[in-house]
């Protein structure tokens, strides 16, 4: 007799492509047919891998861009105005969810700080797992600041609604959740050989625009002096730029978590960039500062000289990068037994 794979619906965050690039690395490792839910770029990552996605996804508003849009200058500043758009763009795809999706048409609900559902009127059923690289917020600005402690127990309460919890951050963890390490992204594990270093830098914005502007004008001046220089991530995105990665002698980076694990699987030397007042990119820059062969900066002080420096120093310095423990196998194999064992 054949088994009969389980279906699993898979909810990532649209907040740039580090959760659906990783969430795509999962769910390659999970014995069942995956539908995904999302919105724009990482929509539009997921159509160039060929995956199912839910009719839902395509009524959603993309809450990367709403919440580039409290971005200006590589400064984070949440104000009633921006904090109105993002609200109201999340409530709008929890409502999308509460009509059109039945979660009793699969067999696992799987979320990665999936906000929209939170807010939904979606029940979360019993065969549930969150994904998440984060299990509490800190000030993100004077509206953020005010009720920072109603929002984490918001968060926390709809976190615990999950059957199984996995907390894959750089760096915390937390007893109510299962930490087992980090997961990596696209097809890392199929790429090629790290050898072969060529001579050029990439500048990895992530996958939102926020930092478009700061990324040009530092491809522009490195160019101008003689550098080598490719910018990827925005609407440049790569559905799979992990071959370009490894190549580079060097990334310039923002501090998203899942930019952040590729350079410290990769061994690349790096230049961090940390978004102002954005305390994700803050801790995760940590992780980083003062090992040899990386450098952190506040991204709106980046500037071509300083990045040029920065660049003579890391080249020369034997690279030491943090301990990054890749448990994509270990949390699939998890999911797989606890869930998706096949029915003959």
């Amino acid at each position: 007799m054949t088994s009969n794979p389980k279906k699993v619906l898979y909810i990532s965050s649209s907040v740039g492509l580090g959760h659906v690039t990783r969430d795509y690395r999962l769910s390659k490792l999970l014995g069942a047919n995956v539908t995904w839910v999302s919105a724009g770029r990482a929509v539009e990552y997921l159509k160039k891998k060929n995956q199912r996605i839910h009719e839902a996804s395509y009524m959603q508003r993309d809450i990367g861009n709403e919440f580039s849009k409290a971005i200006k200058g590589c400064k984070l500043s949440i104000n009633p105005f921006n904090a109105i758009g993002i609200y109201k763009a999340l409530k709008h795809n929890a409502n999308v969810l509460s009509n059109y999706i039945n979660v009793d048409d699969y067999d696992l609900l799987i979320g990665d700080e999936p906000w929209e559902f939170l807010m939904s009127r979606i029940e979360t059923p019993r065969q549930s797992v969150l994904i998440t690289d984060l299990t509490k917020f800190e000030p993100l600005g004077l509206i953020s600041s005010l009720f920072i402690d109603r929002i984490n127990r918001w968060v926390i309460n709809g976190f615990m609604k999950f059957t199984m919890r996995f907390n894959i951050s750089l760096w915390s963890s937390d007893p109510r959740f299962i930490n087992v390490g980090q997961l990596l992204t696209h097809d890392i594990d199929k790429s090629p050989s790290l050898e072969g270093n060529e001579n050029y830098i990439i500048i990895n914005i992530g996958g939102t625009d926020a930092a478009l502007r700061k990324g040009l004008e530092i491809a522009r001046e490195l160019k101008g002096s003689g550098e080598e220089v490719m910018l990827i991530g925005g609407s440049n995105f790569l559905p799979d730029p992990l071959n370009l990665l490894m190549k580079a002698k060097a990334v310039i980076t923002l501090a998203g978590y899942s930019s952040l694990v590729e350079i410290g699987t990769m061994k690349k030397r790096a230049i961090i960039l940390a978004i102002d007042n954005h305390f994700e990119h803050e801790e995760n820059a940590k992780v980083f500062a003062n090992r040899p062969g990386y450098r952190v900066l506040r991204c709106s002080e980046a500037r071509a000289p300083i990045i040029n420096r920065l660049l003579k120093e890391i080249i020369d310095e034997e690279l030491k990068p943090p301990s990054i423990k890749d448990a994509s196998v270990e949390i699939a194999s998890t999911i797989n037994k606890r869930f998706l064992r096949a029915t003959s």
